[in-house]
């Protein structure tokens, strides 16, 4: 059946296990991801085509905007940035 594809690190973990543990009736997987990078149109196809994800819930914000963001591109990631970023 239709499922609920949660994409991120800690925060969509954490929502995740809030689904699982609450048996709320839908069907979820999670991604863990951290970085906007590792996320592109290809990657939501393959999660739309071979696991049949018919939402996704997109929490990425966290690890752009925390510290080793910050060492690699000098700052906080700015929305620009994170845009480009996920290809």
């Amino acid at each position: 059946g239709p499922k609920v594809c949660l994409v991120g690190a800690s925060h969509s973990g954490v929502l995740a296990h809030g689904f699982w543990l609450n048996n709320l009736g839908h069907h979820v997987i999670w991604s863990k991801v951290e970085h906007p990078s590792e996320v592109s149109t290809k990657f939501f196809q393959d999660y739309y085509q071979k696991r049949n994800c018919t939402k996704f819930v997109i929490a990425l914000g966290q690890w752009a905007a925390g510290s080793p963001a910050w060492k690699r591109i000098g700052g906080p990631m700015t929305f620009g940035t994170f845009r480009n970023e996920m290809s």
